[in-house]
């Protein structure tokens, strides 16, 4: 998960975000522990609080921030997706990590 719909498909290159987010909670529903992985591009710093936020209203136990690593598809656009560096995803973990706990 990459964000809300619109962040979301826009990252994936397709519409994707209510398949995705119906299976998540498909795999919840049935009391499999799911986690989610999310990589933040450029520009896209806000989807943290977001995701943050729908984690903690799904019930989502584990949740992975990744930066954008331009890579298969990825490649073509990786001129309009250049993630956040590591470092600044440290920092930006201080706010939104208590959101977690």
């Amino acid at each position: 998960m990459h964000g809300d719909r619109t962040h979301h498909d826009a990252v994936v290159g397709r519409e994707a975000f209510d398949l995705a987010t119906g299976h998540l909670r498909s795999l919840l529903a049935a009391g499999i522990p799911t986690g989610i992985q999310t990589t933040v591009v450029a520009g896209g710093e806000w989807v943290l609080d977001w995701m943050a936020d729908f984690c903690l209203a799904e019930g989502v136990s584990q949740w992975c921030v990744l930066p954008f690593i331009p890579r298969g598809s990825g490649y073509r656009t990786q001129g309009e997706l250049r993630g956040a560096s590591q470092a600044r995803l440290c920092e930006l973990r201080t706010q939104w990590r208590p959101k977690l706990r």
